[in-house]
């Protein structure tokens, strides 16, 4: 199995923008949204009840597409839970993408994507 790494700046629209983004043109497959709701929904809702180096599998039996999401880290940056994800996408062709990200609860305890600021409170 061929696997590819892709900077966490060039897949940030996964948890941002649409499926066609311009990213896009460069996986083996497009992802779709319920690629993206399935990886986002475990990042921001399971992983953080789970232990580190605990991995949850995802499989869209619309697109073909599986992998699995990993807790890496967990930490705090201003006061706010954080934790490190790693993505691997598995493709029907056989190649794979692995990429980062990080998230951390913003002041209303919603899970977001980092960047983003925290405003002094």
């Amino acid at each position: 199995m061929k696997t590819q790494n892709i900077t966490f700046l060039l897949l940030m629209g996964l948890y941002f923008n649409s499926a066609n983004a311009a990213w896009n043109d460069y996986l083996p497959q497009p992802l779709v949204r319920s690629d993206l709701d399935m990886m986002k929904n475990i990042s921001r809702h399971e992983l953080p009840q789970k232990s580190i180096g605990e991995e949850i599998p995802w499989d869209n039996k619309e697109t073909g597409l599986s992998g699995t999401v990993k807790l890496i880290r967990v930490f705090k940056i201003n006061n706010h839970a954080c934790h490190e994800v790693e993505h691997n996408i598995h493709f029907k062709n056989g190649e794979a993408v692995r990429f980062a990200a990080t998230l951390c609860k913003d002041n209303d305890d919603k899970i977001e994507m980092m960047p983003f600021t925290f405003p002094n409170k």
